[in-house]
C-alpha cells in the first residue's frame, strides 16, 4: 500500500504539476495513486450541513492550499496563462500535444454530446451554464438556435466567450459573477449546466436552493464531469485527497470539492428535484446526472433514491417499487406542502400492517390482500424523510425469493388548509 502524501511534500508534488504534468514515466510516478493522510485535527464526526462542517473544509484547503487567507473565488480561481492561448484555433484541450491528447479529447467531446442531447433544448429556448471556461457547450447550444448565458468568475474567459459570440453572431452572452447568480433577475431557464465546475463550489447546499429558483417549471439542471463517488473522498463532501488534486490546490489555488453520491442527490431532493443518472460505458466524464423540479406526484417506478435511503427497497418495476423493511423516501424541506399522500398495495396473499410517518405525524394501516389504499398524513414544513414501516415477508409471491414489504406506486405533496384537511379522509380504499 502506497504511503501517505503529507502537507510537507505539497510544494514539491506542486512544481512537478506545474513543470511536467502528470505523465506516469516522469517524476509524477513519485506520487500516483497516493492520497493525503487528514490531519490530527480533523473531526469526522461533524454534521456535513453545518457551518462547523464547512468552516473544518475551509480550514483544510488553507493547509494544502498553503494560503493563510480565507478563500475567495474571485482571487483564487484564476487561469491567467489562458490570456496567451488562440481561443479560436485552440480552446481547452484543443491546445494539448501530449501523447493522451486525443484520447482526452474524445472524454471531452462524448461529454459535450450527452450534455447537449439530455438538456432537451430547442430553437429558441433559454440555458445558462456556470463555470463556462472556453464556453464550447455554451456556443454549441447558441449556434444551435438556444440563447445562453453563462457566468464565470474568471474576467479573461468571460472575454473569449464574448469574442466567440461576435464571431459567429449567436445569442451568447458572458457575465462575471459566482455560482447561482442570475444574471437577468426574475428569468427563468430551461437548463442549467454545469460541466467540471459545481466542484468549484464552496457552499453546494446553499447552491442547490438558488438553482429551485432559477430553473423553468420543465427545465433541467445537468452535472457531468463531476467528481461525484463513494471512493471520490472519505466524508459526504469535501477536498478531494487524490494526487493531482492535491497539486493543483497547492499550485493555483483552487477548490476542489468531491461528493458522495447519495449526499449530493439529496441536497438536490430537499431543494425541490427529482434526480435521473444517466450513465456512460465509455468516459467517467460524459456520465450526465440530470435533476428536474418536482412534480406534486411522484411515481415510485422512475423516482431516483439516493445510495443511503436506497437499502430499504428494491428494485423499481413498472409501476412501483417493494420496500425491503423498513424504508425512506426523501423530501422536499422547502416545498410549501402541508401534507403527503401515497398509493400503498398489498399482492402478498395475506394481509399487512404498515405504519407512515411524516416527522411526528404517524398513521398505522392494514392491507388486506389484495389491497390498495390512498393514504394522506399530515407533513410539517421541512420534514426530511416520509417513512414506511412494514415487516417483510416471503409467500408464494414472492417466486423470486425476494423478502417483500409493502408495494408503494406513487406519494403526492398537497396543500390543503385546515377545513380541507379536516375533511379529507386520512385512509381511501382504491
Amino acid at each position: 500500500m502506497s504511503a501517505p502524501i503529507t502537507l510537507e511534500e505539497l510544494d514539491q508534488m506542486a512544481d512537478v504539476m506545474r513543470l511536467e504534468g502528470t505523465a506516469s514515466e516522469g517524476h509524477w510516478a513519485a506520487y500516483a495513486g497516493r492520497s493525503l493522510a487528514l490531519p490530527d485535527w480533523f473531526d469526522t464526526t461533524l454534521d456535513p450541513h453545518s457551518g462547523e462542517y464547512r468552516a473544518q473544509q475551509h480550514r483544510l484547503w488553507q493547509a494544502v492550499s498553503g494560503r493563510d487567507s480565507a478563500y475567495d473565488p474571485l482571487q483564487h480561481e484564476q487561469t491567467p496563462e489562458i490570456g496567451g492561448f488562440d481561443s479560436f484555433r485552440f480552446p481547452g484541450f484543443y491546445a494539448r500535444r501530449d501523447p493522451g491528447a486525443v484520447d482526452s479529447a474524445g472524454d471531452h467531446l462524448v461529454a459535450l454530446g450527452n450534455m447537449v442531447k439530455l438538456s432537451g433544448l430547442r430553437p429558441g429556448d433559454a440555458a445558462i451554464e456556470y463555470g463556462a471556461g472556453f464556453g464550447q457547450i455554451a456556443l454549441t447550444l447558441a449556434r444551435l438556435g438556444v440563447e445562453v448565458d453563462t457566468v464565470d468568475i474568471n474576467p479573461m474567459f468571460n472575454d473569449v466567450i464574448r469574442a466567440h459570440a461576435n464571431f459567429y453572431c449567436v445569442k451568447l452572452r458572458a457575465f462575471q459573477g459566482n455560482f447561482g447568480d442570475n444574471p437577468r433577475p426574475g428569468s427563468r431557464y430551461d437548463a442549467v449546466l454545469f460541466y467540471e465546475s459545481f466542484h468549484h463550489c464552496a457552499d453546494p447546499a446553499a447552491l442547490t436552493g438558488k438553482l429551485r429558483d432559477l430553473i423553468a417549471p420543465n427545465g433541467v439542471v445537468l452535472l457531468a464531469g463531476e467528481p461525484i463517488g463513494d471512493a471520490v473522498v472519505p466524508y459526504p463532501w469535501g477536498l478531494r485527497l487524490d494526487a493531482e488534486a492535491l497539486a493543483v490546490i497547492r499550485w493555483r489555488g483552487w477548490l476542489e470539492l468531491g461528493f458522495r453520491e447519495d449526499y449530493l442527490v439529496s441536497l438536490f431532493i430537499a431543494a425541490g428535484f427529482v434526480w435521473t443518472k444517466f450513465p456512460c460505458a465509455l468516459t467517467y466524464y460524459g456520465e450526465v446526472n440530470a435533476f428536474r423540479p418536482r412534480p406534486n406526484r411522484i411515481d415510485l417506478a422512475s423516482y431516483g433514491i439516493p445510495a443511503a435511503e436506497r437499502l430499504g427497497w428494491h428494485l423499481p418495476e413498472r409501476d412501483g417499487r417493494w420496500t425491503t423493511g423498513p424504508a425512506q423516501l426523501p423530501l422536499d424541506t422547502g416545498g410549501q406542502h402541508t401534507h403527503i399522500q401515497v398509493v400503498v398495495a398489498n399482492h402478498l396473499g395475506q394481509a399487512i400492517d404498515c405504519t407512515l410517518a411524516c416527522g411526528e405525524s404517524h398513521i398505522a394501516l392494514r392491507l388486506a390482500s389484495p389491497d390498495h389504499l390512498l393514504v394522506t398524513i399530515p407533513c410539517p414544513p421541512g420534514t426530511p424523510m416520509l417513512d414506511i414501516v412494514a415487516e417483510p415477508v416471503q409467500t408464494a409471491s414472492s417466486v423470486d425469493g425476494r423478502l417483500l414489504g409493502i408495494f408503494v406506486r406513487s406519494f403526492e405533496y398537497l396543500i390543503l388548509d385546515a377545513e380541507a384537511a379536516a375533511d379529507i379522509m386520512t385512509i381511501v380504499q382504491l
